[in-house]
């Protein structure tokens, strides 16, 4: 999902729930790619030796890519008062 559409489903979120979820928005992103990965990787492994494991080992090299740059831009947000 691009900026443009991650912004607009923020704010229709907002405007239905009146809960802001931007600020959770990338450690959820970073979490999602981060199972990605090692589902492809499982996958990959699964597969060796059929048709389907160069589609894996590709999937599970673009996640690992995505999870890389989630890392490196990730900045925690600030913790809530409990």
């Amino acid at each position: 999902m691009d900026a443009a559409a991650e912004a607009a489903l923020v704010a229709a979120y907002r405007r239905r729930s009146g809960d802001d979820a931007g600020g959770r928005l990338p450690a959820w992103r970073l979490a999602y790619v981060a199972v990605r990965t090692g589902w492809w990787r499982m996958a990959a492994d699964a597969l060796r030796g059929t048709a389907e494991h160069d589609g894996a080992r590709r999937e599970h090299a673009r996640f690992r890519r995505l999870l890389a740059a989630a890392i490196a831009t990730h900045r925690p947000a600030a913790r809530r008062p409990a």
